[in-house]
């Protein structure tokens, strides 16, 4: 079977191709990275060689299903893997020439949060570093320049670290992408020994918390995760986090309506914040096909916004963009 360059580094693809100069590796990592995805349009580099290449190796594993996109020019691609599992992953355009991707880390999901669809497909595998690439690359190839990178698409990150680690790795590298370790996000639903390595190991970019809320008994039934993962010992991880990495955390919170959504709740996570440094953003949710949850109403998320903000925090809202299409927040999923 042929091996795949995407997820190699210079020095990596040197080795893997017997490559008698070393330079030669650095020039077909540009390539690919740029993104071109054929080595017969790797034109700064001999027939032969590109030849040889084509006949022994193979740029990527994965390919590209379906496509679809929204009036606000979101684009969701589905992806088949080699071993034929699929996952999605989502382009967001704020509008500003400034394009984010949301990276899938794992095939399905083990969290089982029940404002997510994604854990209805339950745990297929986790993703290798080239995978996680791959999305990047078949989406730049597509629309053009990506500039920011978010970790929150199928799966939990931390649950696949060593594989992110080694994405963020070739994400940043100066030959390639060369994006900047604060314009990347792992997004969490509070996996805290994974908090903690990534503190300690990195990879060293954004934190985002998936809080929900913070009276345990709550969490702990919307997201099982809560149980080997408590409150108390996860607010704990990023003090930690905050201390060695000099950051505010993002938390994000999913309303649902007559759940979390209440004036009470707000206050209550003011109270659960104390001595973080946070951005706060709110997204209402966002209900699969058959979902008994509703969505907040209007009134609610501005009073509850207002609350956070009258305390002095920066507080956005996550506006709907992909409902349309499956792409918003909590409804990737691949069934077939």
């Amino acid at each position: 079977m042929k091996q795949a360059l995407s997820g190699l580094t210079p020095e990596q693809i040197n080795k893997q191709c017997l490559l008698d100069k070393k330079f030669i590796g650095k020039q077909i990592f540009s390539w690919i990275q740029k993104p071109v995805l054929d080595f017969d349009k790797m034109t700064n580099i001999s027939s032969v060689l590109r030849e040889k290449l084509e006949k022994k190796h193979k740029i990527l594993s994965s390919r590209i299903l379906g496509h679809q996109e929204d009036e606000y020019g979101t684009q969701k691609i589905l992806i088949e893997l080699e071993d034929k599992h699929r996952i999605e992953t989502v382009l967001l355009n704020d509008g500003k020439d400034r394009q984010t991707i949301c990276l899938s880390t794992q095939a399905g999901c083990a969290m089982k949060c029940r404002f997510c669809r994604t854990g209805e497909m339950g745990f297929k595998r986790n993703l290798t570093h080239y995978e996680i690439i791959e999305q990047y690359l078949l989406m730049a190839e597509k629309f053009g320049n990506i500039s920011n990178v978010v970790f929150m698409g199928m799966g939990e990150p931390l649950l696949n670290l060593p594989e992110v680690r080694k994405a963020v790795k070739i994400l940043h590298h100066l030959d390639g992408q060369n994006i900047s370790l604060r314009k990347m996000t792992l997004s969490t639903c509070g996996i805290v020994k994974g908090i903690k390595e990534m503190t300690q190991e990195g990879p060293h970019i954004r934190l985002a918390l998936s809080l929900f809320s913070v009276d345990q008994a709550v969490r702990k039934q919307f997201m099982p995760c809560t149980k080997k993962n408590p409150l108390e010992d996860l607010k704990e991880a990023l003090v930690e986090y905050q201390a060695v990495m000099k950051r505010e955390v993002t938390l994000e919170i999913t309303m649902i309506k007559s759940i979390n959504d209440s004036a009470q709740a707000a206050r209550a996570i003011l109270s659960w914040i104390k001595p973080l440094r946070v951005n706060i953003n709110l997204i209402p949710l966002n209900p699969g096909p058959d979902s008994e949850l509703k969505a907040p109403s209007p009134e609610s998320v501005n009073s509850f916004k207002s609350i956070l903000q009258g305390a002095g925090f920066s507080v956005s809202q996550r506006f709907q963009k992909g409902d349309s299409i499956s792409a918003a927040c909590g409804q990737l999923a691949s069934f077939t």
